[in-house]
């Protein structure tokens, strides 16, 4: 196959037609696979501390727990963790986690689910 090409001057004004084969290329499939997103659940425990689980997401070798005082509010890293869940002793108040997976080369996967945690 070809295609035409349309040459331009220095000024950027059409000077002539050439005509060029097509090559074809592909995307290189070596990208590092992006983690699963982990799911959440959030309870409170008899110490009123916030209890956040999640699920072990294959590639994760660390997971970020982030937090806000309203579901669609700004939410903060809270911490940095290799454990399965994470106990946060904050004031009395409603908090909205999530949680995402991030693996060895720092990529971060999906945020999970939101869940809901509110502390007396």
């Amino acid at each position: 196959s070809y295609v035409l090409v349309l040459g331009k001057d220095g000024n950027g004004n059409p000077t002539n037609t050439v005509s060029s084969e097509i090559v074809s290329c592909s995307l290189d499939s070596g990208l590092p696979a992006v983690p699963g997103t982990p799911s959440v659940t959030g309870k409170l425990n008899t110490s009123n501390k916030a209890v956040i689980s999640w699920n072990t997401v294959s590639g994760a070798v660390k997971y970020e727990v982030w937090r806000a005082t309203s579901e669609n509010g700004t939410y903060s890293k809270l911490i940095t963790t290799t454990k399965l869940n994470c106990i946060n002793s904050p004031k009395a108040n409603t908090y909205y986690y999530k949680v995402r997976a991030i693996d060895a080369s720092n990529v971060a996967g999906q945020f999970s689910n939101i869940v809901k945690v509110t502390v007396p």
